[in-house]
């Protein structure tokens, strides 16, 4: 009361320092970051402060999405199966980078899903991208799209794993040469012949191969040194074979002197392992049989 007619104007400082939007801006983001993007839109709405703290905050989620829907010509961004907004490749500039500077300043992703290569050549994409920090990226690749400098640039950026899904083409020897990280290849094309040579260098870089159609080995030894790339590898890499003859199994196991090899039924889907996918030609017509080797341990049950 006293303060209200002798110092009305101290009495408003008191009061203006009890507000939750005088807080640090530190303390603000701390407050907005757990929340969910729709709560982050109410929320920015309540003052300046949150507004400002909502836009420099680091959003976490589970699953981003970038999609290209063909037949309505509508570009969108999924977080979590929930849509955040879809535009037209006209409006896309503005909107994506508008939505952006208000939602937050970085986004923090476990798993980024790029359905097409065409959006991450839009300029305002890659500047949407930038502002992400991804644990797993997969890219979904076709023949016209090709393998672009923005592709391996978020290989790069990616921290723990990488996923190739590439349709109608496979890349030629010299381009798996050139990925500087392993990378786990899902073919949807029949390989042509490839060299065995070729083929051991591929493994020899760490990378892993799952194809819908197999590949074409025309040399038992280079199965075998498959085996013992892939079975003394430093990286968590594995090796899947299908369609040989069991009589000739135990033999090259014997030959190769594997460290780890275990029946294809003890792998468990949620395992972070590397697979190859290859096929054995020789003399006979193969039966089928299964082996699984991997670089990585197993717990002594499994084994």
């Amino acid at each position: 009361f006293f303060l209200r007619f002798t110092m009305p104007s101290l009495e408003q400082d008191v009061y203006a320092k009890k507000n939750i939007s005088n807080l640090p801006m530190e303390l603000l983001r701390m407050i907005v970051e757990p929340l969910e993007i729709w709560d982050r839109l109410s929320v920015r709405l309540t003052c300046s402060a949150f507004e400002e703290a909502v836009a420099t905050s680091t959003h976490s989620c589970r699953i981003m999405e970038l999609q290209y829907d063909y037949e309505d010509s509508v570009f969108k961004v999924m977080i979590d199966a929930f849509e955040l907004f879809g535009c037209t490749t006209r409006s896309v500039a503005h909107r994506t980078l508008h939505w952006r500077q208000r939602m937050f300043g970085q986004l923090r992703v476990q798993s980024l899903i790029v359905r097409t290569v065409r959006l991450i050549d839009i300029r305002v994409v890659n500047s949407f991208l930038d502002a992400c920090i991804f644990d797993e990226l997969t890219v979904h690749v076709s023949r016209h799209q090709g393998l672009s400098t923005r592709v391996y640039d978020l290989i790069a950026k990616a921290k723990v794993r990488v996923v190739l899904h590439i349709r109608y083409f496979v890349p030629t020897p010299k381009q798996f040469m050139t990925f500087s990280r392993p990378v786990e290849f899902h073919f949807f094309k029949k390989w042509k012949p490839i060299k065995d040579e070729d083929f051991l260098n591929v493994l020899r870089r760490g990378h892993s191969i799952k194809s819908t159609h197999g590949i074409k080995l025309r040399s038992e030894q280079t199965l075998a040194e498959a085996i013992k790339i892939v079975s003394y590898s430093v990286v968590a890499q594995a090796l899947r074979i299908i369609c040989i003859e069991p009589d000739f199994l135990h033999p090259l196991l014997q030959m190769t002197n594997a460290k780890k090899i275990a029946p294809l039924k003890h792998y468990h889907s949620h395992h972070t392992y590397n697979y190859l996918r290859a096929q054995i030609y020789s003399e006979f017509y193969p039966r089928f049989g299964q082996l699984f080797v991997s670089s990585c341990s197993y717990d002594e049950e499994e084994e």
